[in-house]
């Protein structure tokens, strides 16, 4: 399913640059809209945030315009609420959408969201203090969490944030 959202969103986009018809591209993407609707109930949570980020740029391909946020927001909430449980969702993308969601509309983000939100940004900040920051993650998650760092509001966390972002991006690079 993802190889084929970025195959269309790939062909889409060259097409309007060319100026040609994109009907096909509209059609294989509302295809690919119900395919993943249909999908998802049987879907594991890293897949489900591997799927969602392309989900509303699909979505705006096949209908004129974003979905309402509300089919993202159930399969991301039931992505996290299998993490304990042995689920395998991508924190950062996680966190990217909780962020999101926090700083356009505060209200629609519950205390459990919240909650899971600020304990995982404090850990991510206690590991990337260390004289190797991140290091007990791949070099690829420590670059994602360190960029996702770079983006959060860490006046929590530090007392000068631009400093201990900069630190942290010549470290990790």
């Amino acid at each position: 399913m993802l190889k084929t959202a970025k195959s269309i969103l790939a062909d889409y986009t060259k097409a309007q640059e060319k100026n040609a018809p994109v009907s096909l591209y509209v059609r294989q993407a509302r295809e690919w809209i119900d395919r993943v609707e249909q999908a998802l109930p049987e879907t594991d949570g890293k897949t489900i945030t591997q799927i969602l980020p392309l989900y509303d740029i699909i979505h705006g391909i096949a209908y004129g315009k974003p979905s309402d946020g509300t089919f993202a927001d159930k399969w991301y909430s039931a992505a996290l609420r299998n993490l304990p449980k042995g689920g395998n969702a991508d924190k950062v993308v996680l966190m990217y959408w909780i962020q999101h969601k926090t700083l356009h509309n505060p209200r629609t983000v519950g205390l459990n969201l919240l909650t899971w939100y600020t304990h995982t940004l404090d850990t991510w900040m206690q590991e990337a203090r260390t004289y190797h920051p991140l290091s007990n993650h791949t070099p690829r998650e420590a670059r994602r969490i360190a960029d996702f760092l770079q983006t959060a509001d860490l006046y929590a966390w530090t007392a000068d944030p631009a400093s201990f972002k900069t630190t942290l991006k010549e470290k990790i690079g």
